[in-house]
């Protein structure tokens, strides 16, 4: 009775080692071969084969699985929704934002998604640094929304994001000297 009993124990040890092992292996092959060879484990890596230098990236959410990527190219601006997955990083959308005409002004409002299902819901407004120097925009709800920027030779990209609905925004755009400048084409 007493040697069944040993051999059960040996025997559960033995699977518990067995185990233990796999469990390790698992752990060192993602973190030493999946990671390095197969899988784009940052978000610099899944953009390096697209174009345009060095950019502005954005967790735009508390998991830290989608981030933007706003990356001057010699059109304008190229912007990256980059999703976190199971093969790493991909880049799951992307835009081409063209430098303005002189004298306009578009709003462009556009929808991005995730890999898990999200959207990202943004506001991207490409404006001639000499023309516009600050943009005011207000939710139908009364909310201020506050724009980020970023520069490309001439050209000003302000942008926004959310992962809730935006809704209806008026625009106001002002000039260096603080005039107001028409915004009916900013839509």
């Amino acid at each position: 009775m007493n040697t069944e009993k040993t051999r059960s124990n040996t025997s559960a040890n033995r699977n518990r080692y067995i185990i233990l092992l796999i469990i390790i292996g698992i752990v060192l092959f993602r973190l030493f071969v999946w990671d390095v060879y197969f899988a784009d484990s940052t978000v610099d890596q899944a953009l390096e084969d697209y174009e345009g230098g060095p950019g502005i990236g954005m967790f735009v959410d508390k998991a830290e699985k989608y981030n933007l990527t706003i990356k001057p190219v010699e059109e304008g601006f190229k912007v990256y929704g980059v999703s976190k997955g199971l093969w790493g990083w991909t880049v799951t959308d992307e835009l081409l934002i063209l430098h303005p005409e002189p004298d306009s002004l578009n709003a462009i409002e556009k929808t991005f998604h995730s890999k898990s299902k999200k959207d990202v819901y943004l506001i991207l407004i490409p404006t001639l640094t000499s023309q516009v120097d600050k943009i005011e925009a207000t939710r139908d709800g009364g909310d201020q929304i506050a724009f980020n920027s970023t520069v490309n030779e001439d050209t000003r990209l302000y942008y926004y994001y959310s992962e809730q609905p935006i809704g209806e925004v008026d625009y106001k755009a002002y000039s260096a000297d603080g005039q107001e400048i028409d915004v009916q084409l900013l839509k």
